[in-house]
């Protein structure tokens, strides 16, 4: 979190996220080939595949990251990325039908309300000063 806010600031656009993802495709092609088992080159279609996948899991993510981060805290970031299972297990029940057990439920109101008194005790605590976008004199 705290790189991609940095990078985030050195860049007003998202041209920082491009060197970044090019950077984790060069690691983790050669071991992906590696261990893989010569899949990709027996059938080149997985290619499409796996761009798809890096466009949805990686490219969007991390843009939203990093244009969140330009104008939050990172505290209040962590605390709202810690929100994400209880988020998803809602997406879960409303719309995949999953059944979640009383504990379950329970357990997601205590993320939600201890994510939302994070937020709004460090929301009290940042002054005009403190925030993100303020610059030195």
């Amino acid at each position: 979190m705290v790189l991609s806010r940095r990078v985030g600031r050195l860049f007003p656009d998202w041209t920082g996220l491009a060197p970044a993802l090019a950077c984790g495709a060069c690691v983790m092609t050669p071991i992906t080939a590696v261990t893989d088992g010569g899949t990709v080159a027996a059938h080149p279609a997985v290619l499409g595949t796996g761009l798809l996948v890096a466009l949805l899991s990686s490219l969007i993510p991390y843009s939203l990251d990093m244009a969140v981060l330009r104008r939050i805290d990172v505290r209040t970031f962590g605390v709202l990325l810690a929100l994400s299972p209880a988020v998803a297990a809602g997406v879960g029940f409303a719309l995949l039908n999953e059944q979640l057990t009383a504990r379950q439920l329970c357990a997601m109101a205590l993320i939600v309300l201890a994510g939302a008194w994070s937020v709004r005790r460090s929301a009290r605590r940042v002054g005009p000063a403190d925030h993100p976008d303020a610059r030195p004199t």
